[in-house]
This record gives C-alpha cells, structure tokens and sequence, in this order.
C-alpha cells in the first residue's frame, strides 16, 4: 500500500457514496433545493483558476508518516487533503452547496467500511470553508476536508 493507493481509493469511495449523501443531507435538512453531484473528481492538486466543471472534488496527499503499531508492524498514515469547489449566481445557494459538500464528505470520510479493507482507522478532521471568490463562472466557493487513514507496510 501506498499514498497514491490512498488518494485512488478514496476517489472511489466518494464516486460511490457522495451523490447518495448529498441527497440524505438534502431530506434531512428539509429544502427543496438539490444539490448538485459532482461534475469531475481531481487526483492531485488543481490550480483552481483552470477548473472548468463544477462542482469539482480534488484529493490530493498532503503529508505521510510512519510509526510501529503495538504489535511490531510498521504502519503508515496518509493525511489526505479533499477539496470541493462549485459554483453558482447566488451567494446562498452556493454556500448551501459547499456546506453539504463538507458534511457529506465527513461522512462518507468517517464510515471505515467504505474503506478497502486494507485502509484502516480514518480519523477525520474538520473542515474549512473559503470566502467567496468571483471568477468567470460565476461565484465560487471552496471547503476543505482532512483524512489521516493508516495502512500497514510491513
């Protein structure tokens, strides 16, 4: 296992389970309005101004880290940095948007079944969110989501 395997199995994930997410959060919120499902996911960082489809989840590594388990196993950790930009005319609906982006994405993050088996103890930090930008699109917004997820190397 590497950081890169890290970074293609979380991409699966969210494929997988965030537009489902995004459509739970929107019923328990109680709003009609629908969140879009993302348009594009990144491997590796993106310079946002050359996006051009939105909303855009990009998982990128941010640091990794080694340490022995109790057990005499060295086990390595990758912190994986997920950001979502999106667009939208107006200001409300786009932080509705990047909200439940940062929600949903804690959660899909969080639940270690979604995880291939060799990807263990995901500990999710908290997420923060941009100011708004104007850009040619539109307004934009970003949050970013952090991972620590371990996996043993030896």
């Amino acid at each position: 296992m590497n950081v890169e395997y890290a970074i293609d199995s979380a991409i699966d994930m969210l494929q997988t389970y965030l537009p489902n997410m995004l459509i739970t959060m929107q019923g328990e919120s109680n709003s009609s309005f629908v969140t879009p499902a993302p348009q594009e996911y990144k491997f590796g960082d993106r310079d946002p101004l050359v996006l051009t489809v939105f909303p855009t989840v990009i998982v990128k590594a941010n640091y990794s880290y080694s340490k022995d388990d109790q057990y005499g196993f060295q086990e390595r950790s990758a912190v994986l940095d997920l950001i979502t930009w999106a667009v939208n005319e107006d200001e409300e609906k786009l932080h509705r948007i990047i909200v439940r982006y940062g929600d949903c994405i804690q959660r899909v993050l969080r639940k270690e079944g979604y995880w291939p088996p060799n990807l263990h103890s995901p500990v999710v930090g908290n997420v923060q969110y941009s100011d708004l930008y104007t850009t040619d699109f539109g307004l934009a917004e970003g949050c970013l989501n952090k991972v620590d997820i371990k996996y043993i190397i030896s």
